[in-house]
């Protein structure tokens, strides 16, 4: 994102004709975490101690016929080519 590596959490669909790759991760007070418990600190720390209070839930799917690869491999495109995610998301807590 914005030329940076951030882990993500990832989940995994399976339908009857495809499956499904989810990958999300949260965004609070300027930073971004994979983690639900650190997003959940990072909202604590902005309230105890001030700071931006703002925060979003990301979430990108995308199907695969095949191996799940596949929609990984297109997810992870997807978000290289994400430009000026965290300014955008900063933009927004401020309005």
């Amino acid at each position: 994102i914005d030329g940076r590596d951030y882990p993500v959490t990832y989940t995994r669909a399976i339908g009857r004709r495809a499956g499904r790759v989810i990958w999300h991760w949260y965004w609070v007070g300027g930073e971004f975490t994979a983690s639900p418990l650190v997003a959940k600190l990072l909202q604590a720390r902005a309230t105890l101690l001030g700071g931006p209070k703002a925060a979003a839930s990301i979430a990108i799917a995308a199907d695969y016929q095949e191996q799940p690869g596949e929609a990984h491999a297109s997810i992870a495109a997807f978000v290289k080519d994400i430009k000026g995610l965290a300014p955008l998301l900063q933009q927004a807590g401020r309005q």
